[in-house]
């Protein structure tokens, strides 16, 4: 009964953690996104999606029967940039650096992460983030593990790209390129509630209950399904084995093979206080951590790799941005002319011209 309230207690502080981490996340990123949405509509436009014509504009137009084409520009410049990516396609590659590596050892490695790609389809994925990248200045790729087949206990490792940027949401506070610093990390899906009772019927019980101080997370026809990353730095200490070539060993690590191994005692050996960063897994389904679904991230960095046009912060304030949003207003005003040209060609009439003696009509 205590190990059961103890479990709960530990389940409700993560997800309000993770509550509060994904409320900064909105907040942090609401102008960034609200601009990822015009940049992938604007690059997406064609004749009968207006999505490079003011709303006013378009709509006073419309009203007056005036022509407003749309003569997208913008993706043949965007396609330019993602075909050229297609052709110089990004690929893992390992190099001998030190601490006793090799050549011989880097090609190992080389190998295996070209079976890794291969069997992931890695190069469609890379298209995928890349478009992303260009068109709204932000696609995403995750690393997973599944089991071969149904047959086996096997897994392998698989490299995969996020359907919708826009369903993921990393730690604001990380600075490196590729947000390996980050501490937590989401990838959600609003799922409307028919399909949630289907896919996950021993949580039906959670889907209708209120959220605890969230936001965004339930509404009224759908239920929030989250993958939630998190980071937890344990407590360890690094072992010195000098007698032994200088090897290396986690306390923690020495623990598990031999709980009364000698070198807990060995005077000998020269120790430590070092940190362990451990990637803890959640799944959160409404407003309930999963406890099935608890596990811990392999790796040391969160699985999630962000691919990113530019990204600034001026004022406090964070924006993203690819290739099209340079050319957006370059492209409204070339609508303008286009349309007006052709407005003003449809408006004249067929009154007759002389040139050098010469009747015609204007057709």
């Amino acid at each position: 009964m205590a190990k059961q309230k103890d479990n709960a207690e530990k389940f409700e502080k993560i997800l309000r953690r993770a509550q509060d981490r994904f409320k900064r996340c909105e907040d942090w990123e609401s102008y960034a996104r609200r601009l990822f949405m015009d940049d992938i509509r604007f690059a997406n436009a064609d004749a009968d999606n207006k999505y490079q014509w003011p709303t006013r504009m378009w709509n006073d137009r419309q009203r007056d029967e005036r022509p407003a084409l749309t003569v997208n520009k913008v993706r043949q410049h965007n396609l330019n940039i993602i075909n050229d990516a297609k052709m110089n396609k990004p690929g893992i590659k390992y190099r001998a650096a030190g601490n006793g590596a090799t050549a011989e050892a880097a090609r190992i490695w080389d190998g295996i992460a070209r079976h890794i790609e291969y069997q992931s389809n890695a190069p469609a994925h890379y298209d995928h983030a890349t478009t992303f990248q260009v068109e709204a200045g932000i696609g995403y790729l995750r690393v997973t593990t599944d089991y071969v087949d149904e047959n086996s206990f096997d897994q392998e490792i698989y490299i995969s790209s996020i359907a919708d940027p826009l369903s993921v949401y990393i730690d604001p506070d990380a600075r490196a390129p590729a947000k390996e610093d980050a501490r937590f990390a989401f990838i959600f899906e609003d799922i409307p509630k028919d399909k949630f009772d289907q896919k996950y019927p021993a949580y039906k019980q959670y889907a209708g209950q209120s959220v605890l101080g969230g936001s965004g997370w339930l509404n009224a026809d759908h239920v929030r399904v989250a993958e939630y990353f998190e980071v937890e730095d344990v407590k360890d200490e690094l072992l010195l084995l000098e007698d032994q070539g200088d090897v290396t060993l986690l306390l923690s690590d020495v623990k598990k093979i031999d709980p009364k191994s000698k070198l807990l005692d060995d005077p000998n050996v020269r120790r430590r206080e070092v940190y362990r960063r451990v990637i803890n897994y959640h799944f959160i389904v409404g407003n309930h951590v999963v406890a099935e679904e608890e596990k811990v991230w392999i790796g040391k960095t969160i699985p999630i790799i962000p691919v990113i046009g530019e990204e600034t912060i001026i004022e406090g304030r964070m924006d993203r941005k690819g290739h099209t949003r340079a050319l957006k207003d370059p492209q409204r005003m070339y609508n303008y002319w286009a349309s007006a040209a052709v407005e003003y060609g449809a408006l004249q009439s067929k009154t007759p011209w002389l040139v050098g003696g010469v009747k015609g009509v204007v057709s």
